[in-house]
């Protein structure tokens, strides 16, 4: 089998479209399926990510100037490096519509669009959003054909399989903060982790002990890794693969509301978030209505006195911390390769 991703990451977009696709890609290469990316060479891009875990990457220069010519280089991929219609597309990008995918039917057996903006038409045989919203049944109605099959809720949300054998062995948290786990994505376009780092200090607990992450595409990271060095209990990651770990570890988390949130979910996390990106808005207000998370608004607007608040009001209240991790582990009912299951259930592959 034949399978085709189309997905961009950079400094702006970020690195959760990539790193979901990685994931799917992987479950779909333990089925047999031959896997290849198409991205764009972004400043700050995941070209080099997406290789590093194995994957044949074929790069398209410059920006997106049209959504048609975007397909036409698609287009021009596929003929070039098969010589009969490939099996599945999968398309995971914001920019891209029904007239994208309509365009390449003629090269493709089955298209699959991961999306969870619902702003949109798609043409698509099989839609994954993967995210919690309050009456998310109905999100796609009028913009999917009566036969796109819909995979829709945390059920398939796509975790490393590290989350699976990690939640085996989780421990029982008891309420009290004594590791913090602090992560706003592979940029921080925003630099929340300075902002958090700061609060995290203006507590003056110094039992408290502290991982900070970053992606190799943040531009404060050498900042932030020197204020990490300079303090015993804080401890410094860049670009790490052993993300459950560290969530597992954790009391707390402050972060972004992006993919990350069904990570934390999943291994009953309690977090503060802040949104960083539109498509955050809505998943963020309903998780925190669901009392899984503390949501504090747009990252842009926040202060190292907002944080110090949140941060200072969870630690002193472990009733509220246990609720949050019972409402944590709730949400996120996710079912290891559910997606591909799904797929081969619907006999779609």
């Amino acid at each position: 089998m034949q399978v085709i991703f189309r997905v961009d990451g950079s400094e702006e977009i970020g690195s959760g479209h990539v790193v979901r696709c990685i994931t799917l890609a992987d479950q779909l290469l333990s089925k047999g399926a031959k896997v290849r990316f198409i991205t764009r060479a972004f400043t700050g891009g995941m070209q080099d990510f997406i290789e590093s875990h194995g994957f044949t990457c074929s790069r398209l220069d410059g920006d997106i100037n049209s959504i048609e010519l975007d397909a036409f280089e698609t287009y021009l991929v596929i003929r070039e490096n098969y010589d009969s219609r490939i099996d599945w597309l999968i398309v995971d990008h914001y920019d891209l519509d029904y007239s994208w995918e309509s365009f390449l039917r003629p090269v493709v057996k089955k298209i699959m669009v991961i999306d969870d903006l619902a702003n949109r038409k798609h043409d698509c045989d099989l839609l994954l959003d993967q995210n919690y919203y309050k009456n998310y049944h109905n999100r796609y109605d009028g913009l999917v054909q009566k036969s796109t099959k819909l995979c829709l809720g945390t059920k398939f949300a796509l975790l490393n399989p590290n989350f699976f054998s990690v939640k085996k062995k989780l421990r029982r948290r008891d309420g009290v903060v004594r590791r913090i786990l602090v992560f706003f994505g592979s940029s921080d376009i925003y630099n929340q982790t300075e902002l958090t780092l700061n609060a995290i200090e203006m507590l003056g607990r110094s039992n408290l002990y502290v991982d900070v992450v970053v992606g190799n595409s943040n531009p404060q990271k050498e900042r932030i890794r020197q204020f990490c060095l300079l303090r015993p209990h804080y401890f410094y990651h860049c670009q790490i693969p052993y993300m459950a770990d560290l969530i597992a570890e954790a009391d707390l988390s402050i972060g972004a509301g992006g993919t990350t949130t069904w990570e934390r979910c999943f291994l009953g996390l309690p977090s503060i978030i802040s949104v960083v990106a539109e498509n955050q808005v809505n998943v963020s207000r309903d998780v925190s209505n669901f009392g899984a998370a503390i949501c504090l608004g747009w990252a842009k607007n926040n202060s190292v006195l907002i944080y110090e608040n949140a941060i200072r009001s969870l630690i002193d209240d472990k009733d509220k911390l246990l609720a949050m991790e019972r409402a944590s582990k709730l949400i996120a009912n996710v079912q290891e390769a559910a997606l591909v299951e799904e797929m081969y259930k619907q006999k779609l592959i």
